[in-house]
């Protein structure tokens, strides 16, 4: 969770604004101006696989994947559907 902590923090991420969390900075290297708008579904992907690249077949990955696991893995918690669904906004 502290790595979460520390993104939030360093993008200075207001949690009651009705954004997306995770959201495209100007530039690589920058977190002194996040857009509003969310990442794209390629740049989300190339995220993902970079962070897989030694510890599994990446080819095999994708973003569905992890987002139905999710899904999954919340369920088999007991966590409300109507709780999770709302972060699909």
């Amino acid at each position: 969770m502290k790595d979460l902590e520390h993104y939030i923090a360093a993008a200075d991420v207001d949690l009651n604004e009705d954004l997306p969390l995770f959201r495209a900075l100007s530039s690589p290297r920058s977190v002194t101006k996040v857009w509003r708008h969310g990442l794209s579904y390629i740049r989300a992907r190339e995220i993902i696989k970079d962070g897989f690249r030694d510890t599994t077949d990446v080819p095999s990955i994708s973003l569905h994947s992890l987002r139905a696991g999710g899904a999954t893995t919340t369920a088999n918690a007991g966590i409300a559907d109507r709780l999770f669904k709302r972060h699909g906004r």
